[in-house]
């Protein structure tokens, strides 16, 4: 038979709703019904538990977000807000539980979002506490009823109070809309036979009514443990819960029952209110449930996995956008519900998966398309390719206004929908238009920043519209032109440079117009001093060059006949070293000598160097002197002569090497002359 559902409702329609509940168990006799006939409230809203609904100016009160049941709504995520900002102060606006200061008298709202569902709750802010809360209700319901409960709220004078009441249904009976706990009334259930409690708050006074629930006969049931119908197939391997439920015009509760299978399914467990099945076999397995002398029955049949299915739109997703797929596990032609799959991925990284159960929410990272795949272990197994393309590329050049034969480099960068740059996982799939006049457009390459670059060559003519392609989105183009050399210039280092470093020169072209013209050009490097050594052509305008002697560098760039003027580059010694002097001390009329040398970058010493660019001064002429200096090899030694007495730390000597125009310096040595 088909599964039926009866909502238990407010008084004024409950007799009529009971009456029909009644009528449809009687006609049922002897077939389980799979839902409960409880009404809990809207799967549409989010409920709201306050921890009290009238507080006095400057109390605090906690509220919970509470989603419906079935609703996928992370309730960590939820925002809270209200109009009556001048009545109540939120502690936050985001979050699962919010603290809210009441700063003044009167009734304000608040309201919370999350996953597309809504809720609010009423807090009325008293200037005083209330002095009585009256409850009405009944304190005998039966099992699995709903019954509607009032509190009325007074002064001291009697004068009924327009407060917002807090309600708590303990024991055997709980809210019939879990998490919305306010209210000048309350729909309670009855869940279980026994004692229950039903308590009402505001203004600082209670009011609570003792309520005992009574179980009367009903009708046996096997569900799924979440309530809903038990499925006619399993797939082999498949494990789910049953659970026994006593139904009756009041409604459904738990039943403690004695559980056991005939066929092909095991039981783990035999009492209880739920027992976990196993289909341990291929053919079909009957379970019973026994309970207050009552039995239920279900039969199933257990199938082989034939395959996996996976549905969802197939089209490209948007980079920074996400996606929701389902897959349905088959048997044969018929869909077996409740078994569950693993989701993977296999090819580059552009999504990431958040699974849950059959379904599974695909948001996208990069660029570039992945498989995704839904696996039943060991039995099938189904793919789904999913591409992500961008919402825009843009595409930028190393130059644009190019020599004839010359080359450039184009690059392209995904961006999101926010306008943000993102990555490609691959270059596949992204392709250049477009450019026509190079004799050759290289494939495209992946960067380690994740773009995607192309190499033009062999500029011979204009293209006007250059872009990139990936699936169905195109960049913004570029416009390529062929330009003519009417001048050179060399940019490089300003002022000296010290032998054994390097420096860096770049060949700035411009055509008649003064236009920079770029690309991949052919430059010719000279310097015919041979103080710099150049690499001599290069299919770049910068380069790289060693200082390898001193001197003045004469450079010249030459491209396409073309020649720049000299770029002139004075080179001088990286630093002198000179030795202690030897002996450290002297009498008067006494010398001492040391060895000075001038080094390179890599603390080499520079051959070749005249006596006439080195010398060495005295701090203090008078007590001691230097003399000219002769050549010692690769260095020079200088005698210090001691003409006064000079105690510790002595006379400081320095070494000097200058070209005439540019100086550098040693450190000090210092000489100590003894006497009267």
């Amino acid at each position: 038979m088909k599964a039926s559902k009866m909502n238990v409702g407010g008084s004024a329609s409950l007799a009529a709703r009971l009456a029909a509940l009644a009528a449809l168990l009687g006609g049922a006799a002897g077939c389980p019904i799979q839902t409960p006939a409880v009404d809990l409230g809207s799967a549409n809203e989010l409920a709201v538990t306050a921890s009290s609904a009238s507080p006095l100016v400057g109390q605090t009160v906690t509220l919970t977000v509470v989603p419906p049941k079935g609703a996928t709504v992370d309730p960590s995520t939820a925002v809270w807000a209200t109009k009556d900002d001048a009545l109540v102060s939120l502690g936050a606006s985001v979050g699962t539980t919010i603290m809210v200061t009441a700063t003044q008298v009167g009734t304000a709202t608040v309201t919370v979002t999350a996953g597309g569902l809504s809720g609010s709750v009423t807090i009325t802010v008293l200037a005083a506490a209330a002095a009585n809360v009256d409850l009405e209700g009944p304190t005998s319901v039966n099992l699995g009823s709903i019954t509607t409960y009032l509190a009325t709220v007074t002064d001291g004078a009697g004068n009924s109070l327009a407060a917002t009441v807090a309600w708590v249904a303990s024991g055997t009976v709980a809210l019939a809309t879990p998490g919305a706990n306010t209210g000048s009334s309350m729909r309670i259930l009855a869940v279980s036979p026994g004692n229950g409690a039903v308590t009402a708050a505001a203004g600082g006074r209670t009011a609570q009514i003792a309520v005992k629930v009574t179980s009367t006969n009903g009708q046996l049931v096997i569900t799924q443990q979440d309530g809903t119908p038990f499925p006619s197939m399993l797939a082999f391997g498949q494990a789910l819960t049953a659970k026994a439920s006593l139904m009756s015009a009041a409604g459904a509760s738990d039943a403690n029952a004695q559980w056991t299978s005939v066929g092909t399914c095991t039981l783990i467990g035999s009492s209880g209110a739920t027992v976990s099945i196993e289909a341990t076999a291929v053919g079909s397995c009957a379970v019973t449930a026994t309970a207050n002398g009552m039995t239920a029955n279900v039969t199933f049949t257990i199938s082989n996995i034939s395959g996996v299915t996976i549905t969802g739109d197939t089209g490209p997703i948007v980079l920074g956008g996400a996606r929701t797929y389902a897959a349905a596990v088959m048997a044969g032609g018929t869909v077996v519900p409740g078994v569950d799959v693993v989701w993977s991925t296999v090819g580059p990284s552009v999504i990431t998966l958040v699974p849950s159960g059959n379904q599974v929410t695909v948001t996208s990272t990069a660029v570039g398309a992945e498989m995704l795949v839904a696996t039943v272990q060991g039995m099938a197994n189904a793919s789904q390719l999913v591409t992500v393309e961008p919402a825009t590329m843009q595409l930028q050049a190393t130059a644009t206004h190019l020599l004839a034969g010359a080359g450039a480099t184009v690059t392209v960068t995904p961006l999101t929908m926010d306008g943000l740059a993102a990555q490609f996982a691959t270059p596949i799939g992204t392709s250049l238009v477009g450019a026509t006049g190079f004799t050759t457009v290289g494939a495209p390459m992946l960067t380690a920043a994740g773009l995607v670059t192309f190499s033009l060559t062999g500029a011979t003519a204009a293209s006007p519209a250059v872009s990139a392609i990936f699936a169905n989105v195109s960049s913004n183009a570029l416009a390529f032109s062929i330009a003519t050399v009417a001048s050179v210039a060399i940019q490089g280092p300003q002022g000296p440079v010290r032998v054994g470093s390097s420096v860096d020169l770049t060949a700035i072209i411009k055509d008649a117009m003064g236009m920079p013209i770029g690309g991949s050009v052919q430059v010719l490097w000279t310097d015919p001093s041979g103080v710099y050594a150049l690499p001599e052509a290069t299919n770049t305008t910068m380069v790289t060059a060693n200082v390898v002697k001193l001197g003045t560098a004469t450079v010249v760039a030459t491209v396409m006949g073309v020649a720049s003027p000299v770029f002139m580059s004075p080179s001088v010694p990286d630093s002198i070293s000179v030795t202690a002097l030897s002996p450290a001390t002297v009498a008067v009329g006494g010398t001492a000598t040391t060895l000075v040398t001038v080094l390179d970058g890599n603390g080499v010493a520079v051959p070749g160097i005249p006596l006439s660019q080195m010398s060495m001064m005295s701090a203090d002429g008078t007590k001691v002197s230097v003399d000219a200096g002769v050549v010692m090899g690769n260095g020079f030694l200088f005698t210090a002569t001691g003409l006064a007495a000079a105690p510790a730390p002595g006379v400081g000597l320095t070494a000097t090497w200058s070209d005439g125009v540019n100086d550098v310096m040693s450190g000090q040595v210092f000489l100590i002359v003894s006497g009267p």
